[in-house]
This record gives structure tokens, C-alpha cells and sequence, in this order.
């Protein structure tokens, strides 16, 4: 297989399902634009089943490098400590019970080669609950215009994390993820937006996520606070902008099954 000069780098930790695990890698060491390295970072203590998959992995496939980060860290550390790992041109996200489509890498890498001015790049996404080939999924749309994606950024991610690929260089420019008391993609996006960082999204559902427990785990008090500091930091003379950025900070304290029809029905 040819290897090209893309970094994947995918965080796990101890409540990572070491099924949806093994899918995650396999996608990746199946794309048709094969990675020169798989990144994979170990966030904190893990079951002994996770530890022998890991193993099983790096036995297979030589790309596979164990990053152990000696205690739980949170995201954006494991992330930075695999970017700063990486010495390739090209480096892509990927969680660790998600599932890229086979073409995700090489349509991201030719997208890049076609547009030499955008430095990260997202997809669109299939979301699912359980399993994507036996379960209806629902398209998950982002912007793809520099504009509408900065103007999203006041009420929305304008990405979806796990599809990103950026090229290597631009964090010289925008600096690493933020520290684990911000939200650290929308901190690291509104940092790209406000230093001209261009960016895109390939109107393709490349990734497919798994929904499940997502509102649980963006509804913590922290969390929202993290949020809503970011978002008004952010700031606009708009006032539909403003009106949609209150919007969705307050559909964030309402109970989760509301949030989750909310979601539902605006997604």
C-alpha cells in the first residue's frame, strides 16, 4: 500500500467501547489514501481488553505508534502531544468510535492539492446510534463557505470535529488546541477565523458519527459556561447572530430529552 504524508491521530481513554475502537482503526488503515502514521493516543488508565487491541494493532500494521500520556489529560492535550509528534505535511482527526468513509483521506488530500489556500478542511457526516449499515442515518450538513462558517461559529461548530484534516503548518500560525478548561475545538476554530485561516468543507458525508450520548456530554454546567465564554468572546454586531448565539446556549440548559428532540427536529 502506498503511504502518504498524512498524520491520523485518534484519542482513546477508558470508557472508549473497544469494538467501535477496533472499527475506528480499521477504517483508517483501510482508506485508499493510506496514512504514513496512525497516531494512537492514550488518554489515562485503560481495561486490559483495550490494551491487547492496541497491542494486536501495532503488531499488524508497522504505521501504528502508541502515544501514553502517563494520566488522564483530556483532549486537547493528548492532541497536541500527537500533533507535536507528527512530521508530516498533513494532519487528520479521528474519534475513537467513529467511522471514516474509505475516501475520506484521499478526497481531503485532493481537495487541498486543488486548493492551495485552505489549511483545514472538514466533511460532512452520516450520523448514527448503533450500526450505519443496518440503521437509517441522518445527513449531518456544515457550511462549506469561509463567511457562512465564520458566521456559524457564533451558534454552531462550523466543523464537525472528527473529520478535520489540517495541513501540518498551519498551527505555526494558529497555535495548538487551548488548554481542557476551554472548548477546545471551538476555541482553536474562532483563534483560526480571527488570524485569516482558510477553511472549507467537502460537501460529502465522509465520516460517520455516532450521535449517541452527545447531548449528555456537551450538557454539563462546565461545559456550558466554557461555551458560552468562547461564543460571546466572539463577538458580533449582529443582531440575528446574537439573538441565535443566546439561542443555543439556552436549549443547552433545558432537560436532555428536550435537547435531543430540539436537536432532532433543527438539526
Amino acid at each position: 500500500m502506498k503511504k502518504y504524508n498524512i498524520t491520523v491521530g485518534i484519542p482513546f481513554y477508558s470508557g472508549t467501547e473497544p469494538r467501535h475502537f477496533a472499527d475506528a482503526i480499521g477504517s483508517i488503515q483501510e482508506q485508499t489514501y493510506g496514512p504514513k502514521k496512525i497516531h494512537l493516543i492514550q488518554d489515562g488508565p485503560v481495561s486490559r481488553k483495550i490494551k491487547k487491541l492496541v497491542q494486536k494493532k501495532r503488531q499488524k500494521d508497522g504505521r501504528i505508534e502508541h502515544i501514553q500520556l502517563g494520566g488522564k489529560k483530556g483532549l486537547s492535550y493528548a492532541l497536541n502531544c500527537s500533533i507535536l509528534k507528527s512530521e508530516t505535511s498533513f494532519y487528520a482527526r479521528m474519534d475513537a468510535d467513529d467511522i471514516s468513509h474509505p475516501e475520506r483521506l484521499e478526497k481531503q488530500i485532493k481537495f487541498f492539492n486543488s486548493n492551495p489556500e485552505i489549511e483545514i478542511i472538514g466533511t460532512w457526516a452520516r450520523e448514527f446510534s448503533s450500526d450505519p449499515e443496518k440503521e437509517d442515518t441522518f445527513l449531518k450538513k456544515v457550511p462549506t463557505e469561509q463567511k457562512e462558517m465564520e458566521d456559524i461559529l457564533h451558534y454552531r461548530s462550523p466543523f464537525i470535529h472528527p473529520s478535520v484534516m489540517f495541513r501540518r503548518r498551519v498551527f505555526a500560525k494558529i497555535g495548538l488546541y487551548p488548554d481542557r478548561e476551554q472548548v477546545e475545538d471551538l476555541c482553536l476554530w474562532s483563534r483560526a477565523f480571527k488570524k485569516g485561516t482558510r477553511t472549507a468543507n467537502i460537501a460529502e458525508p465522509l465520516l460517520y458519527f455516532r450521535f449517541q450520548g452527545v447531548v449528555a456530554r456537551r450538557s454539563s454546567i462546565g461545559r456550558i459556561g466554557r461555551e458560552a465564554k468562547m461564543r460571546f468572546g466572539y463577538g458580533t454586531f449582529s443582531p440575528r447572530l446574537n439573538a441565535l448565539k443566546v439561542s443555543s446556549l439556552m436549549v443547552r440548559i433545558l432537560p436532555e430529552k428536550i435537547q435531543e428532540w430540539v436537536y432532532s427536529e433543527l438539526r
